[in-house]
């Protein structure tokens, strides 16, 4: 997970694939235990010093390698215009950090995502230390979407992405599954997202409405994720069909992804994410038909 976040907390996350706790930095969380407290809510939050997120931030992650190009760490560093104290965490030292160097070697897939509940003081609450951000968790009062944009790849060091786009693995698929017609007419693709550095990515939804899209494309470079809605980044979109070939399978060892994120209004039992996951590897369509997969 690179992150986990809502206006109050933010965590970034290694796990391998069955590795469901991982290991994780940022800020906030706790019930009976204590979330990671690498910032403080006066650093990171509605006002915050250093990132204040009533207005957009951007999120930086890179993945340094060793002499023989296995993953090292897994480095997040917000920052915001006008700010001048980045907030930045390194995870290292993980124990699977082997699986996880190795799935990004062979590309994994971006995904984003906003849900809610009632139940996430794993991620926000105030921690039996009493220093996190939430006492209770709202979910009915979340904001209708969030947004990311501005996406781009370098090498790290770099600030501008000028690398060729990458060329996806190949795999076997199985057949891919069509999904039924519903009303409100054909399902649609949500558009094409331009990656710096990399090229154009397409956008597939988990669901195909007839109507109103779970997430939109604003000018090739912002998504607008709305609540409930998750979605992935692939070489091409086929409305109404799954397939695990058209997803992405980005090798991101020894690169930054840099990207923008907006999560005003998004409060406390509110998630904002965006990971990476092994989808094109994966041959079973999963119960929702999409090939997706994560930790657990």
């Amino acid at each position: 997970d690179i992150m986990e976040a809502n206006q109050y907390a933010w965590h970034s996350t290694l796990h391998s694939a069955h590795d469901h706790n991982g290991q994780g930095k940022g800020y906030g969380g706790g019930s009976n235990f204590n979330g990671p407290r690498d910032w403080s809510g006066s650093q990171y939050g509605r006002g915050g010093s250093c990132i204040d997120t009533n207005k957009p931030f951007e999120v930086a992650v890179s993945f340094p390698t060793d002499a023989q190009g296995n993953m090292q760490a897994m480095e997040v560093t917000l920052t915001q215009n006008g700010k001048s104290c980045p907030l930045s965490v390194r995870i290292d030292g993980y124990p699977g950090m082997a699986q996880v160097s190795a799935a990004l070697k062979e590309g994994m897939t971006p995904v984003m995502s906003y849900w809610s509940s009632d139940d996430m003081l794993w991620m926000d609450g105030k921690g039996s230390d009493g220093q996190g951000p939430c006492a209770q968790d709202d979910a009915a009062a979340c904001s209708d979407s969030v947004s990311f944009s501005d996406f781009s790849v370098t090498e790290i060091g770099s600030e501008t992405g000028q690398q060729q786009p990458q060329q996806p693995q190949t795999t076997t698929a199985l057949a891919a599954p069509v999904l039924p017609q519903g009303k409100g007419g054909a399902a649609r693709c949500p558009g094409d997202i331009s990656v710096l550095g990399f090229g154009d990515a397409s956008i597939i939804p988990t669901g195909w409405p007839r109507d109103n899209l779970p997430i939109d494309v604003l000018q090739s470079s912002q998504l607008v994720t709305h609540m409930g809605a998750r979605g992935y980044f692939a070489s091409t979109c086929t409305a109404g069909t799954y397939s695990n070939e058209q997803y992405l399978a980005l090798n991101l060892l020894g690169k930054t992804l840099r990207f923008t994120t907006d999560v005003s209004g998004a409060g406390c039992g509110c998630n904002a994410a965006f990971y990476l996951a092994s989808m094109r590897q994966n041959n079973e369509p999963s119960t929702c038909y999409d090939y997706y997969c994560d930790a657990n």
